[in-house]
C-alpha cells in the first residue's frame, strides 16, 4: 500500500514539473514574440520619421473611421495629416509625405533607367515587339468579329430604359431612333423600369417630346411608352441595370 501511495505521488510530482515547464516554455514564446513585435514596430516607425505618440494614434485611427475609410497601404503620414488637429500639424505632414514621394519618384526613375540601360545591352537593336505581326493580329481579329446587328423591316424593338437620372437611356434611344428612320416598318416599345401607371404618365410623355420621339407614330402605336415591373427580369433575369435593347425577330430575342 505504502509503495503504491509513493509511486502515485512521484507521478503526481513529475505531471506537475512537466505543466510547470510548459508553462515556462510557452511564456518564452509569447515574450521572445511580444519583443519581436516591438522591435519591427519600432523599426517601421522610425522609418517613417514619428514618434510612439504618433504611432500610436496612427495605429488607433487605423481601427476606428480611417481604417474603414481608407485602404490599408495608406501610408501613416496620410492618416496623420487627414486627422492633424490644426493647419501647423497638417503642413507638417504634408510637406513629410511630399518629401517621400519626391524620394520615392526618384528610386524609381533610376531603377527605370537602369532598366532601360540593361533592355539595349540584352537586345540590342533587334527589335522586341513585331509590329508587323501585331498587325495581322489586329485585322484578324477585326476580320473575326461579328457583324453589328441592326434593325430591319418587320423587327420589334424592346429598350428597358429608367425615367430619372440615366443619361446612357437618353443617348440609346437617340442612337435607336436614327436606325428607325432607316427602315419603312419595325416597332419600337419603350419599357420604363422606375415608373406607376397612373401617376407617371405626364413624366412619360414629357419624356418622349424631350427625346424627340414621333408623335404620330405614338399615336399610331409604332412607337408605345410602357410602366415596366416584370418583362425586363422575364427576359433578362432580375436586374435594374439599363438602358438595355433587344430585338424580337421572329423566334429570336437578340442583344442590340
Amino acid at each position: 500500500m505504502r509503495k503504491g501511495m509513493k509511486l502515485l505521488f512521484a507521478v503526481l510530482l513529475f505531471s506537475l514539473f512537466s505543466i510547470a515547464q510548459a508553462v515556462d516554455t510557452t511564456n518564452i514564446v509569447h515574450s521572445e514574440l511580444n519583443e519581436s513585435s516591438s522591435q519591427i514596430e519600432r523599426v517601421t516607425r522610425e522609418q517613417w520619421g514619428l514618434s510612439a505618440v504618433e504611432w500610436g494614434r496612427y495605429q488607433q485611427l487605423m481601427r476606428g473611421i480611417r481604417g474603414s475609410l481608407s485602404v490599408e497601404s495608406i501610408s501613416p503620414l496620410e492618416v496623420l495629416g487627414i486627422h492633424a488637429e490644426d493647419d501647423k500639424e497638417r503642413k507638417k505632414y504634408a510637406l513629410a509625405w511630399a518629401k517621400v514621394m519626391r524620394e520615392d519618384t526618384a528610386r524609381v526613375l533610376k531603377f527605370q533607367f537602369a532598366y532601360d540601360d540593361a533592355a539595349k545591352e540584352l537586345n540590342g537593336n533587334r527589335q522586341i515587339i513585331d509590329m508587323q505581326k501585331l498587325k495581322q493580329i489586329r485585322d484578324q481579329a477585326k476580320a473575326n468579329k461579328p457583324p453589328r446587328l441592326a434593325i430591319s423591316d418587320g423587327d420589334r424593338v424592346l429598350l428597358f430604359v429608367r425615367l430619372d437620372d440615366c443619361l446612357e437611356c437618353e443617348s440609346k434611344v437617340l442612337n435607336i431612333r436614327g436606325q428607325l428612320e432607316a427602315v419603312n416598318e419595325a416597332q419600337l416599345d419603350i419599357y420604363f423600369i422606375d415608373t406607376t401607371k397612373g401617376k407617371d404618365d405626364r413624366k412619360l410623355r414629357d419624356w418622349s417630346q424631350r427625346n424627340g420621339l414621333d408623335r404620330r407614330k405614338l399615336i399610331k402605336g409604332t412607337i408605345t411608352l410602357n410602366h415596366d415591373k416584370q418583362l425586363i427580369n422575364k427576359y433578362f433575369g432580375f436586374t435594374s441595370s439599363v438602358p438595355i435593347a433587344a430585338i424580337v425577330r421572329g423566334n429570336q430575342l437578340l442583344r442590340l
